[in-house]
């Protein structure tokens, strides 16, 4: 897990904060992340911005209530190529029958 520290332009709001505001503000009631170790940060994000409304959920879990009401045997995400070792890793943990997990390599700025 990396630290949520300052940004590049070294302001204090922590990226987290950042991103569970701009999740508010679309009116939307639940941010998923694609990492389980991004849960506990981004429910603190949630928690010091005030929008403690915001369920913070981990995609697998979605996955899992997925497969549980329909049935499916499988499962395909796109996973960032930064998270895939440890969502690989807790995928294989999970009782989901086949899981895909594709990787590609993608840049971007926030």
């Amino acid at each position: 897990m990396w630290l949520d520290g300052f940004t590049r332009d070294k302001t204090s709001e922590r990226l987290s904060e950042r991103r569970v505001r701009e999740a508010a503000q679309t009116g939307a009631d639940m941010l998923v992340v694609c990492c389980p170790y991004e849960v506990s940060r981004f429910e603190d994000a949630a928690k010091s911005t005030g929008n403690d409304h915001l369920r913070v959920r981990d995609i697998i879990e979605l996955i899992d209530e997925a497969v549980a009401q329909t049935g499916a045997n499988t499962s395909v995400i796109y996973v960032p190529p930064a998270f895939a070792a440890a969502r690989i890793k807790v995928g294989e943990l999970t009782a989901l029958p086949m899981s895909a997990w594709i990787c590609a390599a993608v840049s971007g700025r926030s």
